[in-house]
């Protein structure tokens, strides 16, 4: 497949050896097969760091023209090396099964009707961008490229929050313990939820300390 074969970025994945283990982080490890994986402390900083490889691994993708389309915790692994900003383990996104252009031509309602149900097929509901649901017919291209970053910053909340922001609800009184909700079209336009205490000025903070390049 030409996308494997091109994507040799260290934050893609050429060649996974075997299945990945999970570690506290909801994104997958290579750290430790046949027992326990080794326990890190998962503080904002560090799922920033951990991002920011994969941003730029999704980079490197789209300057080739290829979208990943399926973005989330789960198509993140940690490799076993380590560096001192990720000593978890470096970041690599993999499975391309459903890769292709960064953009698509829409003509009329004909060809948004058909990229809406490629979307449903091959992209995850609850890391979804809200245009893939219903695909504007004059929008003359469509990005999935854009919607690789929309899906990127779902993966961010899931990492920090433990939940895509569109299959949880939080309550209203401290702790703010969240609950699950099943995901939906609906939920994705309506906004993102955050806890009233904690967590948001923490994801906030991360973000001002990530090590993004300029």
């Amino acid at each position: 497949m030409p996308v494997l074969t091109s994507a040799t970025h260290p934050g893609t994945v050429q060649d996974w050896p075997g299945p990945p283990f999970g570690r506290a982080c909801p994104c997958q490890s290579q750290a430790k097969r046949g027992g326990a994986t080794a326990q890190e402390e998962w503080t904002p900083a560090r799922v920033a760091a951990l991002l920011a490889g994969v941003c730029s691994g999704l980079h490197e993708m789209h300057l080739q023209g290829i979208a990943h389309r399926d973005v989330k915790p789960e198509n993140v692994l940690l490799r076993l090396e380590s560096t001192p900003s990720c000593p978890f383990g470096v970041p690599v996104l993999m499975d391309f099964g459903s890769c292709g252009s960064t953009e698509v031509p829409i003509r009329g309602r004909q060809d948004a009707l058909l990229e809406a149900e490629r979307a449903a097929t091959n992209c995850t509901m609850q890391y979804c961008a809200p245009e893939l649901f219903d695909v504007p017919s004059g929008i003359g291209a469509l990005s999935y490229a854009s919607a690789d970053v929309w899906a990127l910053g779902c993966t961010w909340y899931c990492c920090l929050l433990g939940y895509s922001p569109f299959e949880v609800e939080f309550d209203h009184q401290p702790p703010c313990a969240p609950r699950q909700v099943d995901a939906s079209h609906l939920r994705v336009l309506a906004g993102v939820p955050w806890p009233r205490a904690g967590p948001r000025s923490a994801f906030s903070a991360a973000r001002k300390s990530a090590p993004y390049p300029q």
